[in-house]
């Protein structure tokens, strides 16, 4: 007997690579709960990076919007399967939580396998990277056949502004220091690999002295993301952007805490969840000391208006 077909869902992915797959993962997780067919929007150029496999869809059609009220936060309603009463639905919104699609992770991961090529640009230049600090002789790394890597991500450039207007705090060098210090203490020959939209300011502020430290350069965002992911484990800052590294890398993630608590006055119509939006398991780091804590169930408040990439 043929299965009964429920509907479709799909959803426009607007914004940059971080925002397009927390859209597209979130409505593949809400359409494999609501017994949907999950559809890749033309356009969204997903499957240009990544070797998507659900069915495209050429153009947007006349369909049942669903909304995202509040940025961050889990929302029961959205995964009701008595909510999606049409044969087409949209997501519209950021989606940015882990719960939309946590059920479906090894699916989702089999989607956003990247394609050949970039595998290749990362994987060499992680090979390259590794040769060279030990062709210098760094006294940081001591052999080729037991390294780990540690992706750093680092976002500034527009952020900087965004949360000297939001009145948020903005992860610098104390932090990316505290972070690198925790994977000193638990691994031995590491290698960390930075990437950023400010490579710049990374190589001033980030200790290449006393660490064995390489920084992607000159390379497209999808590659940058593969070369991230394809590390052990990973150092985030700020954004979508290297929450999906350490989401790809699936090691050890750890991410700048608290940085959005200055808005609870400023803000406190919406909400930000940060259960909601870093899994279980990652830790973030105290901006004001090296104290790490497993992700925090405190719900803080943050403009729902910000685009976060």
């Amino acid at each position: 007997m043929a299965t009964r077909f429920e509907g479709v869902l799909t959803t426009p992915c607007p914004g940059r690579l971080g925002n397009k797959m927390f859209e597209f993962a979130s409505m593949f997780g809400i359409a494999h709960m609501n017994n949907l067919v999950p559809l890749h929007l033309h356009g969204c150029n997903l499957d240009k990076i990544f070797r998507i496999t659900v069915p495209t869809l050429q153009n947007q059609i006349p369909s049942q919007f669903k909304k995202e009220k509040l940025l961050c936060c889990y929302r029961r309603y959205l995964k009701e399967v008595e909510k999606f009463e049409n044969r087409y639905n949209t997501l519209r919104g950021m989606m940015q939580v882990h719960k939309y699609f946590m059920h479906v992770k090894s699916k989702l991961l089999h989607q956003f396998t990247f394609h050949d090529d970039i595998i290749q640009l990362a994987d060499t230049f992680l090979e390259e990277a590794k040769t060279l600090l030990l062709n210098t002789k760094t006294r940081h790394l001591q052999n080729s056949s037991d390294v780990t890597y540690v992706a750093v991500h680092v976002r500034r450039g527009d952020y900087e502004r965004l949360v000297k207007k939001r009145n948020a705090l903005l992860a610098g060098k104390e932090y990316i220091s505290q972070a690198m210090q925790y994977f000193r203490q638990r691994f031995d020959n590491i290698v960390f690999v930075v990437a950023s939209n400010d490579i710049a300011w990374c190589k001033r502020n980030i200790d290449s002295r006393n660490n064995a430290v390489v920084f992607s350069t000159k390379h497209t965002a999808p590659v940058d993301l593969a070369i991230l992911s394809h590390c052990n484990h990973t150092i985030i800052t700020q954004g979508t952007f290297g929450w999906w590294a350490g989401y790809l890398a699936d090691g050890q993630t750890v991410y700048f805490k608290d940085w959005w608590v200055r808005n609870i006055t400023r803000y406190p119509e919406v909400d930000f969840s940060p259960k909601d939006y870093y899994p279980s398991g990652w830790y973030g780091i105290l901006p004001s000391g090296s104290e790490l804590e497993p992700c925090a169930k405190t719900i803080c408040n943050i403009p729902y208006n910000v685009n976060f990439y």
